[in-house]
């Protein structure tokens, strides 16, 4: 066997052993060499994790949280395209309120704040609530 395989080997073998996926270490080793092959395990903590995902069932080769990633993309666009009314008036609320003006004053962990009021008001992505809120503070800033 060759250097390479036992580095993998050295790499993964504290994550299987003792688990009861040891008699499949064989099969562990072979899907994180392909996930190696493939670019997504290029560090130790890499490996381990694509070991822990084949050992949780999850045997397809791509890279972790492809596919929710993408469709969480592209939710956020297709809401972008058509803003909703009642999010857009709870953005406008949100930057009227003294929040915004703590934010626009410095405190960064006030815009957490603004984005809960906004969830309050419209089940949207976090994420896309925050870039919406950023953006709005920094028009309303400048305008």
């Amino acid at each position: 066997m060759d250097k390479l395989y036992w580095q993998l080997v050295g790499d993964i073998i504290d994550t299987v052993r003792g688990t009861s996926h040891w008699e499949k270490r064989e099969d562990i080793l072979w899907y994180v060499s392909l996930c190696e092959q493939r670019g997504f395990a290029t560090t130790k903590d890499e490996k381990r994790n694509c070991a822990l995902r084949y050992m949780a069932g999850k045997r397809k080769v791509s890279a972790p949280g492809t596919k929710r990633r993408k469709r969480i993309l592209q939710e956020q666009r297709k809401m972008l395209k058509n803003m909703p009314l009642e999010l857009s008036a709870a953005i406008d609320a949100a930057c009227q309120s003294d929040l915004a003006k703590q934010v626009l004053g410095g405190n960064t962990k006030a815009i957490n704040a603004l984005v809960g009021s906004v969830l309050k008001s419209y089940k949207a992505p976090a994420a896309l609530v925050k870039q919406l809120l950023e953006a709005k503070l920094k028009e309303n800033n400048n305008g």
